[in-house]
């Protein structure tokens, strides 16, 4: 028997939110859908906001919202320039990346704590030099198939239940 996911979770959670939850930042993305997708996993996790950085393309915010639904108003979120990012971050927050470079480290051997800020990178090329060094560790996602890309909102998705189950359970 199959019940309405919001009958479910208002009836069986068990905990509140006690903590400063995650800020996500989505770097230079290309894809419409990915905003989107974003923007819906941000709300999934109640996280305090998602702050866009523009990249080359202009959205329009009609797709976004196709791919949002609901998300699209119940969180915060904004697109801003890459000059601007620095003044969008509250200083007490801790910076990581979410990909792979010389320096990543296996998400599951790390830990999270609250005051975190995730960064996704551009679909193609990941996350810039300059935005790594902003970062205080760089986290990847071990995977076991031939497919060794994932889509930046399911890996946003992975990084935010590690956060979850680090900081909950």
């Amino acid at each position: 028997m199959t019940i309405n996911s919001n009958f479910f979770f208002k009836h069986n959670i068990n905990i509140l939110k006690n903590k400063k939850h995650p800020i996500v930042i989505g770097w230079k993305l290309s894809n419409p859908e990915n905003i989107g997708n974003i923007i819906r996993i941000a709300d999934n996790f109640n996280c305090e906001k998602v702050i866009f950085v523009k990249g080359k393309n202009n959205f329009n915010h009609k797709n976004i919202k196709r791919i949002a639904q609901s998300s699209f108003k119940n969180i915060d979120w904004i697109f801003c320039y890459e000059e601007d990012l620095k003044m969008k971050i509250p200083v007490e927050y801790t910076i990581i990346g979410i990909g792979t470079s010389n320096y990543s480290r296996n998400i599951y051997n790390e830990s999270i704590k609250n005051n975190t800020i995730f960064i996704v990178g551009n679909e193609k090329s990941g996350l810039e030099k300059s935005i790594i060094k902003l970062c205080s560790k760089v986290l990847y996602i071990p995977t076991f198939g031939k497919n060794k890309s994932m889509n930046v909102s399911h890996a946003l998705t992975v990084a935010l239940s590690q956060w979850i189950k680090q900081n909950y359970y």
